[in-house]
């Protein structure tokens, strides 16, 4: 059954379609309640407060990092304040309706980001797109995860257990994490490749920022395979670091 559900009939796919349309509305509360003050648990309650509204039935609790919370990589949220000029980045991860689940991570900042912040931001969004544009019908997960860096020391670690969320991917639907999974850790331990197929939905998601850094940048797409490519399923912009409360330092 698991190996069955790797590839979604329309219907299914249909219901993807309307859980990231959800999201969407999501985040353009997030968007607009981000502003100095306002705690990483309060911005959980405010994504989850638009997702029951619009009938899911389930959610998790939503990843809310800001400021030093970025830098490493965590998953969770705190009662931490969010200050002017701080990244934050939120993944609506495992609301789901009528079982269908999405799993979408956007970066914001609070009031103007800096040109470092940017750049950071378009080195995620680079390292994602370079896979997200290898994906196609008939490829493996080691042609797309080949398009991510080759040694952890990119992000300043010494061992690819430390770095394994960082770049990765993992099919969605019923459960938040469904076959296919596949990042660099995998394939350089010697996992033989999983040919991706036309009607597999996918999450795909990365994540920029150094050892010892201040920010760190998290982004994901929920895509469809197709024969000659991929669709998205979230419309949320994602072509730049979104600024929230213009507030100039």
């Amino acid at each position: 059954m698991d190996k069955a559900r790797a590839i979604k009939t329309q219907d299914e796919i249909a219901l993807m379609r309307i859980i990231c349309q959800i999201a969407e509305k999501a985040f353009a509360a997030i968007a607009d309640a981000i502003r100095p003050g306002v705690r990483e648990c309060e911005l959980v309650a405010v994504a989850r407060k638009v997702l029951y509204e619009e009938g899911v039935d389930h959610t998790e609790d939503c990843v809310v990092c800001s400021g030093y919370n970025t830098n490493p990589y965590n998953w969770s949220f705190s009662d931490k304040p969010i200050r002017p000029g701080e990244l934050v980045y939120v993944d609506i991860d495992g609301a789901s309706y009528l079982g269908y689940k999405c799993c979408l991570y956007r970066t914001f900042c609070c009031g103007k980001a800096s040109q470092e912040q940017k750049d950071l931001y378009e080195e995620a969004k680079e390292m994602l797109y370079a896979a997200l544009n290898t994906i196609r019908d008939g490829v493996t997960d080691h042609e797309v995860v080949s398009k991510w860096p080759d040694s952890p020391q990119y992000w300043g670690y010494n061992t690819w257990q430390e770095v394994g969320p960082y770049a990765l991917g993992h099919g969605i639907g019923l459960s938040l994490h469904e076959r296919p999974f596949f990042n660099r850790q995998q394939m350089e331990a010697g996992a033989p490749p999983q040919v991706l197929k036309e009607g597999m939905v996918i999450a795909v998601e990365t994540y920029a920022g150094k050892k010892g850094g201040r920010d760190g940048v998290r982004l994901e797409e929920d895509i469809v395979v197709t024969k000659d490519g991929y669709e998205r399923l979230c419309f949320w912009p994602i072509d730049e670091l979104m600024e929230c409360r213009l507030l100039y330092r």
